[in-house]
């Protein structure tokens, strides 16, 4: 999986450049995240994924992942650019109630 990461102060926005999230790529996504933990500038995290064709329950479990991490060290995280299907799937596991989630 590819990501790629762009930061323009205070928020800070990973892309995902596939069209799926697939088991392997906790590794990656943490790796492209975690330095934006650690920058104190970056107040908002933001997950581009306007990509994704479809989204599973490890794709889900590492964006909750991430969330966790970010509360820790008092960030958010946000959804962006969600196609439809991607949008249907996260309110069906009632992602709009942690996460805010634009189109």
């Amino acid at each position: 999986m590819q990501i790629s990461v762009t930061i323009e102060d205070p928020v800070a926005t990973l892309m995902i450049d596939e069209n799926r999230i697939n088991p392997d790529a906790r590794s990656v996504f943490h790796q492209a995240y975690k330095p934006l933990l650690d920058y104190d500038k970056t107040k908002i995290i933001v997950v581009n994924l306007s990509k994704l064709d479809a989204i599973d329950c490890s794709g889900m479990g590492l964006l909750v992942l991430l969330r966790q991490h970010a509360m820790e060290v008092g960030k958010t995280v946000e959804l962006a650019q969600c196609p439809r299907p991607i949008r249907k799937a996260l309110e069906v596991a009632r992602f709009h109630k942690i996460f805010k989630i634009s189109h």
